[in-house]
């Protein structure tokens, strides 16, 4: 699991995630965690795949 992978997951244990405090933990944009999270954008790999 890479790191917005595991942001992602834990931004999924919390009712109103910290994305700051979050995106910091992992090493990840805060933007990028906070659109994945709200499903305006996908990965890469999902993009290439379609």
């Amino acid at each position: 699991m890479d790191g917005i992978e595991a942001a992602l997951a834990e931004c999924r244990l919390y009712n109103k995630p910290n994305f700051t405090d979050i995106a910091n933990t992992y090493g990840v944009n805060r933007t990028t965690l906070l659109k994945r999270y709200r499903g305006i954008t996908g990965s890469r790999e999902d993009g290439y795949n379609s």
